[in-house]
């Protein structure tokens, strides 16, 4: 994987650059990551984000839930029809009033909108440490999906 290996060369800022829109506004985590060079597969390069990930400080993983917004229009969940879209704003009100922060969801990972709002239902029951264990799974999700696409595809993250 010719990719792969042009990734291990690069210096802390030559991968911060490249795969820092990962982790969208959170450069900080590619530089970390970079520490864990070289990476044998697509796999260990995922796993040296969520490490990372899981080790930073409250307040930047309070900073990586606030970002995590962008997959909305992959399932036309803003052209909804009128009810579904009422459905959406409802529970994303419910969410955030139980929780605090906006619901994150892995939509690269749904077939269809129903998907979508089934992990709403699901995930409104979560105690909080669960749910917040659940938003840290969709980002890493997110991530692996860049990254995946970075690597398999050559394409900018």
């Amino acid at each position: 994987m010719s990719r792969l290996r042009t990734i291990n060369a690069m210096s802390m800022q030559e991968f911060s650059e490249s795969l820092g829109a990962v982790y969208e506004s959170s450069r900080w985590v590619a530089e970390r990551a970079s520490t864990a060079q070289p990476f044998d597969s697509v796999e260990s390069q995922g796993s040296g984000f969520k490490s990372v990930e899981e080790r930073a400080s409250e307040e930047e993983q309070g900073a990586l839930t606030k970002q995590s917004r962008g997959g909305q229009s992959w399932l036309a969940l803003d052209r909804s029809d009128e009810m579904r879209f009422a459905v959406f704003v409802f529970s994303n009100r419910a969410y955030r009033q139980r929780f605090g922060f906006p619901f994150i969801l892995c939509v690269g990972r749904c077939r269809d909108q129903q998907q979508v709002l089934a992990a709403f239902q699901q995930r409104l029951k979560y105690r909080p440490e669960q749910e917040w264990r659940a938003v840290f799974d969709e980002i890493h999700w997110v991530v692996w999906l860049r990254l995946e696409a970075f690597v398999q595809e050559g394409a900018e993250a």
